[in-house]
C-alpha cells in the first residue's frame, strides 16, 4: 500500500531511525553512567547512518535531542547526565561523519561530491521539477494522499496526535520527542517534490512509536474505540494489499520483463545500454552495463539539460550498444531541437519493439536479435 514491497532508501534507512530511537528511550531510562554512555554513543551512530541512507532522515537526531532536553527539564534525567548523553551521542555520530569524510577524501566523489550527491544535488533538483509542468507531480500528490488516507496512516496520525495531546501538555518528553519526529517526517514528505508513494515508509517511525505509547488514561472511551476500529482497519488493509501485491504481476512489471528478455537474449556481456529516460530496474535486469551515467530521469534532467552529454556520447567511439526508447525523446521538452532524435537516426537502427517500446541497435554493431511479437505478455 505504501510502496514498501519495494526496496528504497526510505525502507533502509527506517530500521536505523527505529534502533536509534529504542537506544536514545533506554539511554534515558537508564541510571548507569557507563550504560548511558555507550547506548548514547551507539544511538548517534544508528542516526547518523539513517542520514548517509536517506539524507531527509534526521528524525532520529530529533527525537534523541527533544527526549533528551525533555527529560532534563523534567527533572528525569540530571544535568551532569544529560551533558554525558549529548556528548556520547555527538561523539557516536561524529564518528560516522568522519569516516565516511575520509572516504570520500580518499575516492572519486571527495567531500564536496559527497555534499552535493545529498544535498546541492536536491536543490538543483528541486529548481528543476518545479521549473517544469506540475501535472506529474500533482497527480502523484494526490495517489500519496489517497494512499494515505486508504492504508489507515491518515487515521493513525489524527488518534495519535489527539491521544497525545494531553501529555505533551504535561511535558511529556516521550510524547514530545515523537511530535518532533513526526513533524520533521511530515516534513520530508511535504518537501520532497516529486511526491511517490513510497515517501509515506518515512512517517512509519513516528507513528509506531505513538501508537505504542497510547495510554488509556488520556483517551477518552469514544476515542479508545476509534482507535481499535482504526487499528482494525489498518490490519485488514495491510494484508489485503500484500495479498495483492504477491498474488498478481503489474503491467508495468510484464513490460519490463519483456524488454529485458530481448536484450538478454540478443545482448553480448561487455555491450552498454541507454535508456530514455531512467528504467536503472531494467538496465540491471538485462544484465548489461550502462552507458551513460545518468539512470534516472531526474539527474539527467538536473546534470544534463540539454542532453550535450548523451548527445556527445550517442556520436563517440564508446557510443551505448542499444538505445532503448521508453519515452519519446522530447519528454519535458528536454529535446526540443530533435538533436538526440536526429543522433539515434544517424548512428542507430530500430531492431525490435516491444510492447510498444522501441529498441535500437547502434549501425557499427551486429547482434541476433530474436523477433517478438512486439505485444506485451497477459
Amino acid at each position: 500500500m505504501l510502496g514498501a514491497h519495494e526496496v528504497d532508501g526510505e525502507l533502509l534507512a527506517v530500521p536505523l531511525v527505529m534502533l536509534s530511537c529504542a537506544l536514545a528511550l533506554a539511554t534515558v531510562r537508564s541510571h548507569d553512567a557507563v550504560s548511558q554512555a555507550w547506548k548514547a554513543a551507539l544511538l548517534g551512530i544508528a542516526a547518523a547512518c539513517a542520514v548517509l541512507v536517506k539524507q531527509n532522515f534526521v528524525e532520529a537526531l530529533v527525537f534523541a535531542a527533544v527526549l533528551v532536553i525533555a527529560s532534563n527539564r523534567g527533572a528525569s534525567l540530571p544535568g551532569r547526565a544529560t551533558l554525558r548523553v549529548l556528548g556520547c551521542a555527538f561523539s557516536g555520530a561524529l564518528s560516522v561523519v568522519a569516516l565516511t569524510l575520509a572516504w570520500a577524501a580518499t575516492t572519486a566523489p571527495g567531500p564536496s561530491g559527497l555534499w552535493y550527491a545529498m544535498y546541492g544535488f536536491r536543490s538543483d533538483a528541486a529548481q528543476v521539477i518545479f521549473s517544469h509542468s506540475l501535472d506529474a507531480p500533482l497527480a502523484r500528490l494526490n495517489m500519496l494522499v489517497g494512499a494515505a488516507a486508504v492504508s489507515g496512516v491518515l487515521a493513525v496520525i489524527i488518534i495519535c496526535v489527539l491521544s497525545s495531546w494531553s501529555r505533551m501538555r504535561r511535558r511529556d518528553p516521550t510524547a514530545m520527542a515523537i511530535a518532533a519526529m513526526l513533524m520533521v517526517e511530515l516534513a520530508g514528505v511535504g518537501l520532497g517534490g516529486s511526491y511517490w508513494v513510497h515517501y509515506l515508509v518515512g512517517l512509519v517511525p513516528a507513528l509506531a512509536l505513538a501508537a505504542g505509547t497510547l495510554d488509556g488514561g488520556g483517551v477518552a472511551l469514544h476515542l479508545r474505540r476509534v482507535s481499535l476500529a482504526v487499528i482494525g482497519f489498518v490490519v485488514a488493509s495491510a494484508m489485503t494489499a500484500t495479498a495483492v501485491v504477491i498474488g498478481s504481476t503489474s503491467s508495468t512489471e510484464l513490460k519490463n520483463a519483456a524488454v529485458e528478455r530481448v536484450l538478454q537474449r540478443a545482448g553480448h556481456s561487455d555491450d552498454t545500454l541507454e535508456i530514455t529516460y531512467g528504467h536503472a530496474n531494467v538496465i540491471q535486469g538485462s544484465g548489461l552495463r550502462p552507458g551513460y551515467p545518468y539512470l534516472w530521469s531526474l539527474p539527467m534532467r538536473t546534470l544534463d539539460p540539454r542532453l550535450r552529454l548523451l548527445v556527445k556520447s550517442l556520436r563517440g567511439t564508446s557510443a551505448p550498444t542499444w538505445i532503448v526508447q521508453w519515452d519519446d525523446f522530447n519528454s519535458w521538452n528536454i529535446d526540443a531541437n530533435a538533436r538526440l532524435a536526429a543522433t539515434v537516426r544517424a548512428n542507430y537502427r530500430r531492431v525490435d519493439t516491444v510492447c510498444g517500446v522501441n529498441v535500437y541497435l547502434h549501425v557499427g554493431v551486429v547482434r541476433s536479435v530474436p523477433t517478438s511479437s512486439g505485444a506485451c505478455p497477459q
